[in-house]
């Protein structure tokens, strides 16, 4: 059956050298495939980025007794990456230098995209540095008060002109008086001493920052992304194509016809009993590196179940093959293998296109294992 089926698809192969090619490149790979029960062929094509992809688009055609039509067409592009370190420098103003208050202005990272390179850089709070913006000069006034008791006279000449507050000099502006002591004279009343509040007041001037200018730098690895080329997957159809044999009768001889549905009748039979009881599943005892046929089974489709439970495997590692055409009918779904003692074990089965591989280890008691 394997080498019927190399047969055909060699043959199909050649034939399909014979077919015009509507495309100037020369596909990368041309195979047939039987999937959901329909029959598709499959061409693959590199072709340059600005390149008009119509052309690979093929009239129907005919091959090995099927008429192949357009299905539909894939593209996947060829994608090269060049990779840089990249940094840039952001600045933002306050009306203070708190830093905290400054950090919550700064955004944590900052998009990048710049001849033909993108990504995102991060904040380096390590380069975050504040500086004055500018400097105004403001004036402002200090004022002090000196208590005077038992002065002679209202005299001003008599208090001091100047006075000193927090290193500022202040001048005398004037003094509230008062009387302290007085005694009778001649039936009035004569002031002996007087009591006073002198007023000073100065100015200062002083540098006033009109504000603060923060500059932080941003850093991160850049992307630049070219499409190189693309592939296009290319699918067609086919439909089998009616036939009719022709032939002369013969002096009681067998109809050519009859004999054909004889022959696909014997085939068709001969096919069935292949997939319903031809072992597709072969047993392995494994011994460090060296492996050990044991046996082989029938996994179906609808429970696909390995049963270990004839072998003697207990406490031993089975290594479990599943042929390439049962994978690939398998492939997305879970093969439960079984063993004496309640053993249970899950198996996903994410390879097509070969002989599926994977092995188990018996324990000694019985124990759930799923994957």
């Amino acid at each position: 059956m394997k080498k019927a089926y190399k047969i055909g698809f060699i043959a199909a192969a050649l034939a399909l050298c014979f077919q015009p090619a509507a495309y100037a490149a020369e596909p990368l790979k041309s195979y047939m495939e039987i999937k959901d029960g329909r029959h598709l062929f499959i061409k693959t094509y590199e072709a340059a980025p600005d390149e008009d992809p119509s052309g690979l688009k093929e009239e129907p055609f005919e091959l090995d007794g099927f008429s192949y039509s357009f299905l539909d067409m894939e593209k996947d592009e060829i994608i090269s990456e060049e990779k840089r370190m990249e940094t840039q420098t952001k600045t933002t103003e306050s009306q203070n230098n708190d830093v905290s208050a400054i950090l919550e202005q700064l955004p944590l990272s900052i998009d990048y995209d710049k001849d033909g390179f993108a990504g995102k850089l991060l904040l380096d709070s390590d380069s975050v540095s504040t500086e004055v913006k500018g400097y105004t000069t403001q004036t402002y006034t200090v004022r002090d008060s000196i208590m005077l008791r038992g002065v002679s006279n209202n005299d001003i000449s008599l208090v001091p002109k100047t006075t000193v507050k927090n290193g500022v000099t202040l001048k005398l502006t004037g003094v509230d008086w008062s009387v302290g002591t007085s005694a009778p004279v001649d039936y009035d009343s004569v002031p002996m001493s007087y009591n006073g509040v002198a007023s000073y007041s100065g100015s200062y001037t002083r540098k006033i920052p009109t504000g603060y200018v923060t500059t932080a730098e941003y850093r991160g690895e850049v992307i630049n992304r070219t499409v190189d080329s693309v592939v296009y997957t290319v699918t067609y159809i086919g439909e089998k194509m009616p036939y009719t044999i022709l032939g002369k009768g013969g002096n009681g001889g067998i109809p050519l016809l009859a004999v054909v549905w004889g022959v696909g009748l014997a085939l068709l039979l001969g096919v069935a009993a292949y997939f319903l009881f031809y072992p597709n599943t072969i047993i392995y005892l494994k011994d460090g590196d060296a492996t050990q046929r044991i046996g082989r089974e029938r996994v179906k489709y609808d429970n696909p179940v390995v049963d270990l439970g004839k072998y003697d495997v207990t406490g031993k590692e089975v290594a479990i093959k599943i042929k390439q055409q049962t994978a690939n009918k398998l492939f997305g779904r879970q093969v439960k293998t079984i063993a004496d003692g309640g053993y249970s074990f899950k198996c996903l089965v994410d390879r097509q296109y070969s002989d599926f591989w994977y092995s188990v280890t018996v324990p000694e008691r019985a124990e759930e294992n799923e994957e």
